[in-house]
């Protein structure tokens, strides 16, 4: 009896398997087709699983109380009303950036009248209300485009502004938990152009992109690394970096260290490297990724790559404007091997701004995030492969959901103790650990540790309090996560 039910369980999970294919839009995720009204620029998931959206919409189908520019949603993705900014963002061009912070609080740069003449930033809790003892104010002379929050409280902004807290910070600065300047983060003159791009690694140092030709007066074309006091990290050579014409739109630093830069450039240090490059953790480009032809729009305009992100078993999920990749057809979102080659496995059929399946050319997808091992995209469509969907939706990952990449619930066999943990968490699994990292709310590695045994215990005194995930890498090659509060 049991042999046969264990035939019929095989064949149950094949089903599923076929049903899901890699890459099809899950139906079980919002199906409600009517979405957002208008456009999502930015997607966030929350260590709880919760998902932030933010863009130019006034309202997700029609929700009362209405969600304007900014959203929570659950994790089936109908929306978290117990969240709601109401009315903090006006009319305008919507909201630029959100960024969440380790004990939950959401950092929004967007135009906030009536709290702010100019393009600012503010901090909002975790209800959606506005966070008084954040007082950014009016101290800064242009809208920050990137915002890092950091284990310490402290917050990496970078943008086209020249003053903050009324003193001279071009285009880039560190602001104290509570907004204000820290003088203690020296960067000298700063960038002679705007900065578009910023990401910290796990050891603190700082990579910085954008259109500027020198850095604190040294050469350095359109990116540079800092160390952690903003002083320039001169072993990150990048050479001429990416051809001065195209910009970095989006970036992801891989568990290896090795960073991942996509946008519109064509070249990176004088080679053919169109839309998406690799660097070796020195900043020289990875010879060993290779994308071939990379991007193509079928009408001739320019292709755009938007949003990078990566899995965990080392594919890469990339997305933005363009028909075809390396001459194979691939609309809107492309997976690669982590050679960079085209993942044939994955099959989507790409967004477009027309409901019926034909015709329209112009649908944008700006952003791509993990959720749950499935993968969701934001963007300017309101279908997906001929389905209804307004402005986002979830692709089934059945590489990820269905192997050893994720452990079923019945099968997860770690303990992590205590928790909530104030200086350091006990783990404890049936199988050998072969790594340990801790995440943050917006995905960051904070904190790593070769483990190679099947229990251990990890220092967390240098977090700061909030919620983060542990993802625990098996020598079978079985990945786990748990859930970590940080007191």
């Amino acid at each position: 009896m049991k042999r046969i039910l264990s035939v019929l369980a095989i064949f149950s999970l094949a089903s599923t398997s076929v049903s899901a294919q890699d890459g099809s839009l899950d139906l079980n995720f919002f199906n409600n087709g009517h979405g957002a009204h208008d456009p999502v620029y930015k997607i966030l998931v929350a260590p709880d699983n919760k998902i932030y959206l933010s863009g130019s919409f006034l309202n997700i189908s029609n929700n009362t109380p209405p969600v304007s520019r900014v959203a929570r949603l659950n994790e089936d993705g109908t929306i978290d009303n117990t969240f709601n900014v109401g009315a903090a963002t006006n009319t305008g061009s919507g909201v630029s950036n959100i960024s969440l912070q380790h004990d939950g609080k959401l950092l929004i740069t967007a135009d906030f009248t009536p709290f702010s003449s100019i393009e600012g930033m503010r901090r909002f809790n975790a209800d959606g209300s506005l966070d008084p003892t954040f007082n950014m104010g009016d101290i800064i002379n242009s809208g920050p485009t990137s915002v890092i929050p950091l284990p310490n409280s402290k917050i990496i902004i970078g943008g086209s502004f020249t003053q903050v807290g009324g003193s001279g910070k071009n285009r880039l600065a560190r602001l104290l938990p509570d907004g204000n300047i820290d003088n203690t983060f020296n960067i000298g003159s700063g960038a002679n152009g705007t900065v578009s791009l910023v990401k910290v690694q796990s050891d603190g140092k700082i990579i910085v992109g954008g259109q500027f030709s020198s850095f604190n007066g040294v050469d350095k074309k359109r990116l540079v690394r800092l160390n952690p006091d903003g002083s320039i990290d001169n072993t990150f050579v990048t050479g001429d970096g990416p051809n001065a014409t195209g910009g970095m739109r989006s970036s992801f630093i891989q568990p290896d260290g090795k960073i991942v830069i996509c946008g519109t450039f064509t070249t990176f240090s004088g080679l053919n490297r169109n839309g998406v490059v690799r660097l070796n953790t020195d900043g020289s480009v990875d010879s060993t990724f290779s994308i071939g032809t990379g991007p193509k729009k079928n009408s001739g305009t320019a292709p755009e790559i938007n949003s990078v992100t990566v899995q965990s078993d080392g594919k890469i999920v990339l997305v933005g404007y363009f028909d075809t990749f390396n001459n194979i057809a691939r609309r809107t979102i492309v997976r690669l091997n982590p050679n960079g080659s085209v993942d044939t496995s994955f099959i989507s059929p790409g967004a477009t701004y027309d409901v019926a399946t034909g015709g329209s050319d112009n649908g944008r997808l700006h952003t791509v995030a993990m959720h749950k091992n499935r993968i969701l995209l934001g963007g300017y469509f309101v279908s997906y492969g001929g389905v209804q969907r307004g402005y986002f939706a979830r692709l089934n990952n059945t590489s990820l959901t269905l192997s050893t990449q994720e452990q079923p619930a019945s099968s997860a066999s770690t303990i992590v103790s205590p928790n909530p943990a104030r200086e350091s968490v006990k783990i404890k699994s049936n199988a050998e650990i072969a790594k340990i990292q801790i995440l943050s709310p917006e995905g960051r590695l904070v904190l790593e540790k070769d483990a190679q045994s099947k229990e251990t215990e990890i220092n967390i005194k240098s977090l700061t309090a909030g919620s983060y995930m542990i993802k625990l890498m098996k020598k079978n090659g079985s990945v786990e996560s748990k859930k970590l509060i940080k007191e």
